[in-house]
């Protein structure tokens, strides 16, 4: 959480947030999932809009069967549709769809 702090408030990317924390405090080590959680962080804050998938598209769930009532929103990574092919979304799913407009 550290490192997302110094991304947001200083403008850091990755790397450089990641020294920063290491540098107060050596024994900061984010996993390797929470660490591309870390950088999609940045690339949703600071990157241009088209630099992500279009549309954006968040599944709004629990964060894990031992916590179902801690609920986050996470962006989905593979395309819902392939060359005209629908791949479409799970009926009992909850989703945000973030279009440019």
């Amino acid at each position: 959480m550290a490192i997302a702090y110094v991304m947001f408030v200083y403008k850091y990317d990755y790397k450089k947030a990641e020294a920063f924390v290491k540098q107060k405090r050596g024994v900061a080590s984010p996993n390797n999932g929470f660490m591309v959680e870390l950088i999609q962080f940045h690339k949703r804050l600071y990157e241009d809009f088209d630099s992500l998938p279009q549309p954006r598209i968040y599944l709004v769930s629990s964060h894990c069967k031992e916590t179902p009532q801690i609920i986050t929103a996470r962006l989905l990574k593979h395309p819902l549709y392939e060359k005209r092919k629908n791949i479409g979304m799970d009926c009992r799913g909850i989703y945000i769809i973030v279009t440019r407009d």
